[in-house]
């Protein structure tokens, strides 16, 4: 599961905040209990909360961008491309990996 810090790096930089999955609430997770509340917005969330994207949510965002992701020893390397630019990226999780192949190929 992706730390606090990354989720909110992610939304910072445009991921989308509409999942199926958990939330941070604060710097909490309260993932049994994130569709309990009374005070949504909207959308069905709280303003501030940060959305906890899974490894599918994260594959899905970098679309045709994403092209695999492998172990090597403790770390994990998400292999990617925009346009014919190689691209890759480190993580100890492979959520890790791919979170920040997404910062990549999202960069502006």
């Amino acid at each position: 599961m992706l730390n606090y810090e990354i989720c909110k790096i992610l939304k910072e930089k445009g991921f989308r905040q509409i999942l199926e999955n958990g939330y941070y609430h604060g710097k909490d997770f309260p993932a049994e209990n994130s569709y309990e509340h009374s005070d949504y917005c909207s959308n069905g969330i709280y303003e501030d909360s940060i959305a906890c994207p899974t490894l599918s949510d994260l594959i899905e965002a970098c679309g045709f961008g994403f092209f695999q992701l492998k172990r090597f020893g403790k770390q994990w390397k998400a292999y990617g491309c925009i346009k014919s630019n190689k691209l890759y990226s480190y993580g100890d999780l492979p959520e890790k990996a791919v979170a920040n192949l997404w910062l990549e190929l999202n960069k502006k």
